[in-house]
């Protein structure tokens, strides 16, 4: 397990087993709950510098207008896609008078353009962008670029930064394996681009 998270278990789980082995089996050799969810592991990213965000932004503004593009971040093979990307520029009031995007589609809502990109992965969409164009405000004066900031991003992905996984679930008596499913949600909950 990377030292760059801390892994925190719950009250339940035998801490020692899961310090020395990371295994996760409850105390007094009581059994995991059976066909209902249940929260057993939490983690947090320590080193932020250590993981580059899935996604990286590169905006370029200028008076009245800004050009934003995407990356898909895969240096590091952080995640394998992103689903529901959605970026959001804030207008503070102004209005857009043209807005082109190469993928995905965008909107007016609650006073922002909001851009949405359904699928982002190696061989859908890995780039993109966006141009957004403000209409003048009457006086022939165009509004500064700081109108745009911060940007938002918000996406859900299947794959955590921290990349845990159930290897195999056993049971205790018997140590027979039992048949599992799980779920990996990794969702952002703050990304923000500030101006």
């Amino acid at each position: 397990m990377s030292s760059d998270f801390s892994f925190r278990a719950h009250a339940k789980v035998n801490k020692e087993i899961f310090a020395e082995d990371h295994v996760l089996s409850m105390r007094d050799n009581k059994p995991l709950p059976v066909q209902q969810q249940v929260t057993i592991l939490r983690w947090r990213l320590l080193n932020p510098d250590a993981v580059r965000p899935p996604i990286v932004l590169s905006c370029w503004p200028s008076a009245g207008s800004v050009t934003v593009e995407y990356e898909l971040e895969n240096a590091n093979a952080v995640v394998d896609a992103l689903h529901d990307v959605r970026i959001s520029f804030p207008l503070h009031g102004a209005k857009a008078e043209a807005v082109t995007v190469s993928v995905g589609t965008w909107s007016i809502s609650n006073g922002c353009v909001l851009w949405s990109i359904p699928l982002v992965d190696a061989h859908n969409h890995s780039t993109g962008n966006v141009e957004i164009e403000l209409a003048d405000d009457g006086d022939g004066a165009a509004a500064g670029s700081e109108v745009f900031f911060p940007v938002n991003v918000n996406f859900t992905s299947s794959t955590t930064v921290a990349k845990v996984q159930v290897v195999e679930v056993v049971q205790i008596n018997s140590g027979a394996s039992v048949h599992f499913s799980q779920e990996s949600h990794l969702v952002a909950e703050s990304y923000t681009v500030a101006g």
